[in-house]
């Protein structure tokens, strides 16, 4: 088998497999091949370094890099076939001492699937969207890299077209998931549209709904309050582990309180778990690990609660500890999963 068929073949098992990522490490003495699935990454294949090298020289030459340059960072993108689905591939080097790594993140392209099969509880899938109809104002999920922000905004903007004829615009960093019902705008950095650039083009073009991939500076967080108050409904991410820590963030980047409560209609953080099925005590069986059993639990902030927080008023509590209990005594978490993200909530505490 040539290192172009092995290439193809590595990436249709990680397809299959559902993994989100694919790591691709030569080192001194052997390869290996990780997979970013349900969020864990797990050791797949021990090979060559050397087939390994070749295989990141092919899947270069395949993306547009330069081969030949190993001492800079680089990425790049291509769309593949994979099975019977279009897959979107960014791929990045990192240079070593002697070699270098490619990390592949996988994104399947179609039609999002609808908020009520990304979420556990279909009652916050359905204040979500109660929201998304709103004519202006700002919508944030708020939460950690890989929780899904992304995907529950693709969800929400397409659950809101087809409900009412809307022109949506998104402006991405980079578009994940390519959507022909409404415009996607790329990030180009080198070409001078970051977020706050793109932000005002969009303006000009008579959008009623705006997405922005992530609030992460000032002039981002600035045009986006400017949008959601002008009339146009703005929905974006922002990395915070809680939708208190959200509010301080945006304060951080220069907004007012008041500006923040007569902006601000929705901010929920969203975690995202791996199921086990209620039929199957505490681990599920293999079947359904590899099926990427996984949903989406929110903290949703709105209304009185929401301008508590703003306002200092009501402590800045969070409810996803009780969501969390409730999965679990319906049998939907296990133990260890449960372990796993109090883990991470007492570090990020």
């Amino acid at each position: 088998m040539d290192v172009e068929q092995w290439a193809k073949k590595l990436l249709m098992d990680a397809a299959r497999k559902q993994a989100s990522d694919v790591h691709i490490l030569p080192t001194h003495q052997k390869g290996l091949i990780r997979y970013r699935i349900n969020g864990e990454l797990m050791d797949i294949h021990e090979t060559s370094s050397i087939l390994l090298q070749k295989m990141i020289a092919h899947l270069k030459f395949l993306s547009g890099m330069d081969i030949g340059e190993r001492r800079r960072p680089q990425t790049s993108a291509l769309e593949m076939f994979l099975g019977k689905h279009l897959y979107s591939l960014r791929l990045s080097t990192f240079p070593m001492t002697f070699s270098e790594t490619l990390v592949i993140r996988l994104l399947r392209q179609g039609s999002p699937p609808p908020l009520k099969n990304l979420t556990l509880f279909h009652s916050q899938a359905q204040k979500l969207l109660n929201f998304s109809f709103s004519n202006h104002g700002l919508i944030l999920i708020c939460g950690p890299t890989g929780s899904g922000k992304t995907t529950t905004l693709y969800s929400l903007m397409n659950e809101s077209i087809f409900a009412e004829k809307r022109n949506v615009i998104s402006l991405e960093d980079p578009v994940e998931r390519r959507h022909d019902e409404f415009l996607q705008m790329e990030v180009n950095e080198k070409a001078g549209v970051n977020y706050a650039e793109g932000l005002r083009n969009v303006l000009r073009h008579d959008p009623d709904v705006i997405m922005i991939g992530e609030i992460r500076d000032e002039e981002t967080a600035r045009m986006a309050f400017r949008a959601a108050m002008t009339g146009h409904l703005v929905l974006s991410t922002l990395h915070s582990s809680t939708t208190a820590m959200a509010v301080r963030r945006l304060e951080e980047f220069g907004m007012s309180r008041t500006e923040i409560s007569e902006t601000l209609l929705l901010a929920a953080t969203q975690t995202l778990v791996r199921l086990s099925c209620p039929y199957c005590k505490e681990e599920c069986h293999i079947s359904c690990s590899v099926s990427r059993k996984r949903a989406a639990i929110f903290d949703i902030l709105y209304g009185h609660d929401l301008q508590g927080v703003i306002n200092r008023t009501i402590p800045p509590g969070s409810k996803m500890e009780d969501h969390m209990k409730k999965a679990y005594s319906l049998g939907y978490l296990s133990g260890f999963e449960i372990k796993k993200w109090e883990r991470r909530s007492y570090v990020k505490a």
